[in-house]
């Protein structure tokens, strides 16, 4: 989706005011791209062990009020005891 703007005065779309007093800009980014491997099953009862790197969200609050983004890392997580404890385990990029 293009993002247009047309302005009043030279100067204002860019420094250079040969450019004129319009622009059309097209941005595009990857949000989720990881790859993910199962680990082991610890039990017959669903319980595993995974890993999974990449572009991944990160959420610093269960809602995301405070911190929300996608990073580049990788995240070790699991669930156990028929799966009602979960695990997990992230290392995030800067």
């Amino acid at each position: 989706m293009p993002n247009y703007l047309n302005a009043r005065e030279r100067g204002i779309v860019n420094v250079d005011v040969r450019k004129g007093t319009t622009r059309t800009d097209y941005q595009a980014s990857l949000e989720d791209a990881f790859f993910e491997y199962k680990i082991a099953n610890t039990d017959k009862n669903y319980d595993f062990v995974s890993i999974r790197t990449g572009i991944q969200p990160f959420t610093a609050d269960f809602r995301g009020f405070l911190y929300s983004d996608n990073n580049l890392g990788a995240r070790i997580f699991g669930g156990f005891d028929n799966t009602n404890t979960n695990s997990i385990s992230r290392i995030f990029a800067r």
